[in-house]
Order: C-alpha cells, then structure tokens, then sequence
C-alpha cells in the first residue's frame, strides 16, 4: 500500500503564499496608469500560479 501524498508533496508552498498587490502609491492622476500596469503584473502572476497549482493536482490524479 502506497502512503498518501502530505500537501507539501502536492503542491510546493511558495504557489500557497497570498498575493500580495503593490504599494500604493498615487500621488497624482497621472500616475494611476502605472499603479494599474503594477496591478495587472501582479494579478497575472497570481494567476500564473494558481494555473500551475491546477496543473500539479490533475497531474497528481492521474
């Protein structure tokens, strides 16, 4: 009988961690346009590994 897999052998704990937003810091309205492409960056590396977190599980199911 094989033991089962802990969380740690599922998924790597870095890809668990919040994600965390940058730091805000408009001063002005002209620098919204910077602080959005920061947030973007941010919400795509989020996702990147949440998508590699899926990725580990179905690979792990099969």
């Amino acid at each position: 009988m094989v033991a089962p897999l802990t969380p740690d052998e599922l998924v790597s704990p870095h890809l668990l961690e919040p994600c965390k937003a940058p730091i805000f810091t408009v001063g002005a309205w002209g620098d919204y346009p910077d602080y959005v492409s920061l947030l973007q960056l941010a919400l795509d590396k989020c996702n990147t590994d949440k998508a590699a977190i899926a990725r580990l599980l179905r690979i792990k199911m099969h």
